[in-house]
């Protein structure tokens, strides 16, 4: 799993284009651009925490923490972490694997 610190990213060049750089992004969950049809990736946005469970993150879906989704870490194709210095209330964004889809737990408290 690749975790892309804020907004740092370097460019990279190419030997097929010195100019054009891919962003680390895309690069991660972009293996083949000929290929975007199966592109097997979910976006979720929220606030990432420990879970319950062993080999799993929480994602909090808003600021009121009442509603979760624990997610097995093998489904964690890349994470933004808001990170320190920010506002407290952005929220992280995780992108998972859509063809594990369904193996994260949904929880919420009353």
């Amino acid at each position: 799993m690749a975790r892309i610190e804020g907004l740092r990213c370097e460019p990279e060049i190419s030997a097929q284009s010195p100019d054009l750089w891919e962003h680390p992004l895309v690069e991660r969950l972009v293996p083949d651009p000929t290929q975007l049809s199966s592109l097997g990736v979910i976006k979720l946005t929220g606030f990432l925490g420990r879970s319950a469970f062993p080999d799993c993150k929480r994602l909090y879906r808003d600021a009121d923490l009442r509603e979760w989704d624990d997610i097995p870490e093998v489904m964690i194709l890349c994470e933004y972490r808001s990170g320190v210095g920010r506002n407290m209330l952005d929220k992280d964004v995780v992108w998972i694997d859509r063809s594990r889809a369904g193996s994260e737990r949904r929880g919420q408290f009353p």
